[in-house]
């Protein structure tokens, strides 16, 4: 681990809070539809508590907050008529519509994305358009993000995952508790502070460097998995190189 803790973008925040209060800075809420960290959630016995929500939400564009359809006036959007005084959650189920069933499977088959080869065609953006959303309601739908580049597939089966989920979930006493769950079952064999440098296939064996402090040392290894972002990935030497459209994909991916 490069951090000197696991969990990565997990990250539960209990300081300076008294009384058992903490606040979530990464993952809030798991969704029916997250098959695998329901179950290891409970294979780790960890509780789970029915998430509600509380309050308003409050979306800012142009600097200006809004959390109610009549205060949304103050963005001066230039919608449609059918589109004003809609929530975005209102314009995604309009302009989503049906979707087909298969989308929403976790274990989507080959074929099945073979099929979708259209969605993957256009970038989230593009294909609201294509819907007939105007320009700005599109900005509405996807408000908090940059999803110029995303692919509309990606989205499309998050948004058929989702929809069918109707129940969300939170671990009692912090989602952190899961990766330290699993990080505690590995039985202290797990190095943090230990940012990985280097990876040099020797023959049928890896060498895998990393700085330990000032220092740079070394472990073996029979296999290797990057479970890193690409932004990450580029910053490994790895001897001998991949292959040159893995390359391409680490290099042009944007995180």
């Amino acid at each position: 681990e490069a951090r000197a803790r696991a969990g990565g973008r997990v990250v539960t925040v209990r300081t300076p809070f008294d009384d058992g209060l903490h606040a979530e800075a990464g993952p809030v809420r798991i969704a029916t539809a997250h098959r695998s960290v329901l179950q290891a959630v409970r294979a780790y016995a960890l509780p789970l508590v029915p998430l509600t929500a509380a309050g308003a939400d409050v979306t800012v564009i142009d600097g200006r907050p809004a959390s109610t359809l009549q205060e949304q006036r103050v963005w001066r959007l230039d919608l449609k008529p059918d589109e004003r005084m809609k929530t975005p959650a209102d314009l995604l189920n309009r302009y989503v519509g049906e979707l087909p069933r298969e989308l929403g499977d976790p274990a989507a088959s080959p074929a099945a994305f073979a099929r979708w080869t259209e969605y993957e065609r256009m970038t989230w953006p593009q294909w609201l358009r294509s819907r007939g959303a105007s320009p700005d309601a599109v900005r509405l739908m996807t408000v908090g993000g940059d999803s110029s580049t995303v692919s509309a597939l990606y989205v499309l089966r998050q948004y058929a995952m989702l929809r069918a989920s109707t129940e969300r979930y939170a671990i009692g006493g912090g989602m952190d508790r899961l990766p330290a769950a699993m990080a505690a079952s590995l039985a202290g064999i797990v190095r943090y502070s230990a940012p990985v440098i280097r990876v040099v296939r020797q023959s049928a064996r890896f060498r895998v460097d990393y700085r330990d402090g000032a220092a740079v040392k070394s472990v073996a290894a029979a296999r290797v998995v990057f479970a890193v972002p690409a932004s990450t990935m580029r910053q490994i030497d790895i001897t001998p190189r991949l292959s040159r459209p893995k390359e391409q994909a680490i290099a042009q991916l944007s995180y």
